[in-house]
């Protein structure tokens, strides 16, 4: 294509153009909620990691194999992740913004700002993919727009969220582009096979970007075995090896090699990397459906041969049995949303009581339950992809076109990815897409509707305008809504920006610190010191270590644990550690036990933020005065402030500008013997450090 004809083809799509160029700079406006904060701080933990290793490879040309700043207890080391291309993106990003010069907060912008242009380039290319699928333009600006707004995965990709997963979806997204355009056509020539070989590509470096690329043959190759059984029964028969079966399992063979290929070799190169997919996607499978994992391996190899074969069959048949087919594919589709919904309702592991869910790892942050954060994540824009998932079968048979097999895919990745956020919490982003899926599908419902019973344009204009409202209201303001309510990890707690500058300041650039996970990739990012943990758990005996000194009552115990089996200088403990004892607990027994709510809260433990006021202090719209205030003390006391009901032991303490209330059991702990330095404790330790209910002690 010339010059000429590539002016003529832009001219004459300038009203698409324009509105994809507003559908880009909506994703990026949506997703720069953070970027108003001050300090670079980034807004989950794991994009401190990346941020940690991106600028290894910025400031010394690769990342060691050997963690530097995290798990030093570990002997010989703990091995770290290796760079992968989402890091030298950055590291590209960075040197593109700094102009050559080293500077560590366009480091931490660098990160920020990526997943943005990565959500917004995704947004854009559901555009192409819709457009693709249902031939339709606006089909496709409706598609781009959802994905921009969208909240649950406009969350996963704004500024400063972890940039892999982002990435990935964008190699996803074009991989699928290309799929699409392979086999929406009954050939298999030179174009076909350019199209369906850069989709494996594209595929392969999704692999090559995030572990979670089973999601492709996940998606894959169910919907590829009912697009083949759709398309066995509407094609015209030829010599087996020309026909529009054999050609369309061709091109899915071709593009799931070269993934095989490149995500295999890639997992040889790669830190832990080491199982092939197929192997990942049959035991994510087994986990779930609690069946053996080479039983299941066998199910799926079985079920593939069967409906393969039942393919050919019907495409050798006879008319009559022929057109069975597509009739058959439609009732197989509601069979599979039946049997989905039939899981939700009597698999135990979906509503939290099941032997899965006994585990710390599965009840913890992400590995919950997602579908209790639906509401929030999804609004109302949940009955777009409900009502795809319940209709679109049915329009296979009212709404047929040569190629609607394609749309199966669609409707396939909107089924499998609402069944995962139903289960984990860190899935509802992977929804955040799927739901898009979903409801592209029905808005070409309802395009083909008014163009099916012909109405007139006002009142066409009306149900599209109204449509339009709907998304507008629930889609723009839901995002806004939802976003807005998040800030950077460090800024969420604004004390821990002080406490990293007092660490940054005042100690040793190898000083050794003794931490709960939760705050790892964060620590260890900003402030360039050595932690204990980190948010990847890459240490069980760590992460009990903490839980065991924090819980235990024996302050002899506790200080073994910190000279003699971490080997810490520093002790970091928040005032947040109050509310976590059963939490310790599980980390320690590593098992669940509801009943350590009862007993850690045998009072309603409250740390209270007080700020002063003529005469005395304001905890929580209650005026203490002054002496009373002071009276209460900061020093661990062995004897009950007050007695609840005249027999609960409850214990007050007036820390700075905290009021902290135990009751017994919190009170008897390591933890609240060394946070309010006991007499017991005060030769083990040191407080050096205190701000805002954040506390750091020196090991003596």
């Amino acid at each position: 294509m010339n010059f000429e004809e590539i002016k003529k083809s832009v001219w004459n799509n300038k009203e698409t153009i324009f509105l994809l160029i507003i559908i880009f700079l909506l994703a990026i406006s949506i997703r720069s909620n953070l970027v108003r904060f001050e300090g670079n701080y980034l807004f989950e933990p794991d994009a401190y990691y990346h941020a940690r290793l991106t600028q290894e490879l910025i400031t010394q040309g690769y990342v060691g194999e050997i963690d530097p700043n995290v798990y030093y207890f570990v002997e010989g080391g703990m091995p770290q992740s290796t760079a992968e291309l989402q890091h030298y993106l950055m590291a590209a990003l960075y040197f593109v913004l700094s102009l050559g010069f080293y500077n560590k907060e366009l480091i931490a912008f660098a990160v920020q700002i990526a997943p943005i242009l990565f959500g917004a380039i995704i947004s854009v290319g559901m555009y192409f993919l819709a457009k693709e699928i249902f031939n339709s333009k606006k089909v496709g600006l409706v598609t781009g727009f959802l994905a921009a707004i969208g909240p649950a995965f406009a969350y996963r990709t704004m500024a400063g969220a972890e940039g892999n997963d982002s990435l990935a979806f964008v190699w996803m997204v074009i991989g699928f582009v290309f799929l699409i355009r392979a086999i929406k056509t009954k050939s298999l020539d030179k174009n076909d096979l350019i199209n369906t070989s850069l989709s494996g590509i594209f595929f392969g470096l999704m692999a090559i970007t995030w572990r979670a690329n089973i999601l492709i043959p996940l998606i894959l190759i169910p919907s590829s075995i009912f697009m083949m059984m759709y398309i066995s029964g509407t094609s015209k028969k030829e010599k087996i090896t020309k026909s529009e079966p054999f050609n369309f399992i061709t091109k899915i063979f071709v593009s799931l090699g070269i993934y095989t290929i490149i995500s295999t070799a890639y997992s040889f190169f790669s830190i832990g990397y080491t199982e092939v997919w197929f192997l990942s996607l049959t035991r994510s499978i087994s986990n779930v459906t609690k069946i053996n994992l080479e039983i299941t391996l066998l199910i799926g190899i079985i079920t593939t041969i069967v409906f393969i074969g039942l393919c050919f069959f019907f495409y050798n048949s006879k008319k009559e049995i022929k057109s069975l087919a597509p009739t058959i594919t439609i009732i197989l589709l509601y069979v599979g949303l039946i049997a989905m919904l039939m899981f939700f309702a009597i698999e135990p592991d979906f509503f939290y009581s099941g032997e899965g869910r006994q585990s710390i790892s599965s009840l913890v942050g992400e590995e919950s339950l997602g579908n209790k954060s639906f509401g929030i994540k999804y609004n109302s824009l949940i009955v777009l992809p409900i009502i795809a998932l319940f209709v679109f079968p049915i329009t296979l048979y009212f709404f047929k076109r040569e190629d609607s097999h394609t749309q199966i895919l669609l409707w396939f990745w909107t089924i499998i990815t609402l069944f995962m956020a139903w289960y984990k919490l860190k899935f509802t982003f992977i929804f955040g897409l799927g739901l898009i899926a979903g409801a592209a599908i029905t808005c070409y419902i309802i395009f083909e509707l008014l163009k099916k019973y012909e109405m007139n344009k006002a009142l066409e204009g009306k149900i599209v305008l109204g449509a339009f409202v709907f998304i507008l209201l629930t889609g723009v303001s839901g995002s806004d809504m939802y976003l807005t309510q998040f800030a950077p990890f460090a800024n969420s707690s604004p004390y821990w920006i002080e406490t990293m500058d007092w660490i940054q300041n005042n100690t040793d650039e190898n000083a050794k610190f003794f931490n709960w996970w939760s705050d790892g990739h964060q620590l260890a990012f900003v402030t360039e010191r050595k932690f204990s943990v980190d948010n990847r758990n890459a240490s069980g005996f760590g992460n009990k270590a903490y839980a065991e000194f924090t819980i235990t009552n024996d302050v002899q115990r506790g200080y073994d644990i910190v000279t003699k089996e971490i080997g810490a200088e520093y002790i970091i403990l928040p005032s947040d550690n109050f509310y976590s004892g059963p939490t310790f607990e599980f980390y320690y027994n590593d098992s669940v036990d509801s009943s350590l709510g009862n007993k850690y809260y045998d009072f309603s433990t409250r740390v209270i933020n007080c700020y002063p006021v003529q005469n005395g202090m304001n905890c929580n719209e209650q005026i203490i005065p002054t002496e009373q205030y002071e009276g209460m003390g900061s020093i661990w006391k062995k004897n009950p402030s007050d007695f609840y009901n005249g027999e609960t032991p409850i214990y007050y303490y007036a820390e700075a500008n905290q009021l902290i209330i135990l009751g017994q059991t919190y009170n008897n702990t390591n933890l609240a013997k060394v946070y309010f330095n006991s007499e017991e404790t005060k030769d083990f330790y040191e407080e050096v450090y205190s701000y805002n209910g954040m506390k750091i002690f020196k090991v003596k």
